[in-house]
């Protein structure tokens, strides 16, 4: 038996900018967990980001504006984690702490196949 499309969240996120310097990211969701082969858990979710958004005068600035800072609590573990994006936002290093433990992390590629501008 699997566990498949049984997990629905209903969503919010603001973002503030602070003087320019640096942009807050504030997320929550309501998780409604229907699995019948795992204990189902339902409540609230919650996560933070934190991206600077320096203006791009020169090398050092343009490669801080590439970091981008995440804490997460989903019901069951606290998750912090870093994704940074290089060469031209095309490739991203994602790296996340799950649980505060437990290290995972990944190297993503964006090539947009549709282009509607």
């Amino acid at each position: 038996m699997n566990a498949y499309f049984t997990r629905y969240y209903l969503a919010a996120t603001k973002h503030f900018n602070i003087k320019d310097k640096i942009e807050i990211g504030a997320h929550m969701a309501y998780v409604i967990d229907r699995a019948s082969v795992f204990m189902p858990k339902n409540g609230v979710t919650a996560g933070v980001n934190l991206r600077p958004t320096l203006s791009p005068d020169n090398f050092w600035r343009k490669a801080v504006n590439g970091f981008n800072m995440m804490i997460e609590y989903d019901l069951w573990t606290v998750n912090c984690g870093f994704e940074y994006s290089f060469l031209g936002d095309r490739f991203r290093a994602v790296f996340e702490l799950n649980d505060w433990k437990n290290l995972s992390g990944g190297i993503q590629y964006r090539k947009n196949l549709l282009k509607w501008r």
